[in-house]
């Protein structure tokens, strides 16, 4: 296995180069995001405000009724007994004030009944018209669905950009996992091996011809050796050799496993 150390330093500098080119992204995003959940936040915060508001008025308006009400039953039942008492004109003071009493609870109740006709408009306004704070779906959402709350234009603009910053990201990030691949490979294998197609390479082990396959899906970092099949190294009745993390899994060769870790099982493309 010939490994050129100026090729070698070459792939690892573009490794670290698209590393930190898209760390600095990945930072930029979060950044932004966190600004979009924040003026989400408020913008709801803002919405919700004349719900809260009229909520607040109906338990006010029910207390002072409440207190009309007691005040209304206790002049009434003041009023009775002095007129049973022969007292006509403290009975008719009371009368009179327990009419008062009873038009201000009129007004009350009157206010209240206001008061959830407002409150219900503003939670249907309110709730057609609310952004989720979830990043994720924010994001899912196509910005002239968005523009049709009528949120403040920095909302927009904050979330035009996430989502630019997102797909450059997700693009730098794909790059880097290209880059890394082929680092560690060259480094492995070095000019033995030739890429091929989706992480897969056309190498030698052992002196004969092989297919190595590379994948790091859910971080495995596992490498794969077909060897010895009829026709083409993974042609029928190939060898088979797995290694994940530097750790070999599982050896297969002329149909006999000759090794296999009973505890990872992490095996494929058999």
């Amino acid at each position: 296995m010939a490994v050129n150390k100026q090729k070698l330093a070459k792939l690892k500098h573009d490794m670290d180069s698209a590393y930190n080119k898209k760390q600095q992204v990945w930072q930029d995003k979060q950044n932004v995001y966190e600004k979009v959940i924040s003026l989400v936040d408020a913008y709801n915060d803002r919405l919700w405000h004349s719900y809260k508001i009229a909520c607040m008025s109906i338990k006010i308006h029910k207390k002072h009724a409440d207190e009309k009400y007691a005040e209304m039953v206790e002049c009434f039942e003041a009023s009775q007994e002095a007129f049973s008492e022969g007292d006509g004109a403290l009975a008719k003071a009371l009368s009179e004030e327990g009419h008062e009493h009873e038009e201000k609870l009129h007004m009350f109740n009157k206010a209240v009944q206001d008061c959830c006709k407002r409150r219900d408009e503003a939670k249907e306004f309110a709730k057609e018209h609310e952004l989720s704070n979830d990043i994720n779906k924010l994001l899912g959402l196509d910005l002239a669905i968005v523009a049709k709350s009528n949120p403040p234009g920095d909302i927009l603009e904050a979330l035009k950009i996430a989502k630019q910053l997102r797909d450059s990201f997700e693009l730098l990030h794909k790059d880097f996992k290209q880059k890394q691949t082929l680092y560690k490979n060259y480094k492995q294998y070095g000019e033995s091996v030739t890429p091929l197609k989706n992480g897969t390479y056309d190498g030698t082990f052992d002196g004969a011809p092989a297919i190595i396959k590379v994948s790091d899906a859910g971080n495995s970092n596992q490498v794969q050796i077909f060897y010895g099949g009829k026709g083409v190294p993974d042609g029928p009745g190939h060898n088979h050799i797995n290694i994940t993390k530097d750790k070999l899994q599982f050896w297969r060769e002329n149909g006999i496993t000759i090794y296999q870790d009973d505890k990872e099982e992490q095996i494929n493309n058999l």
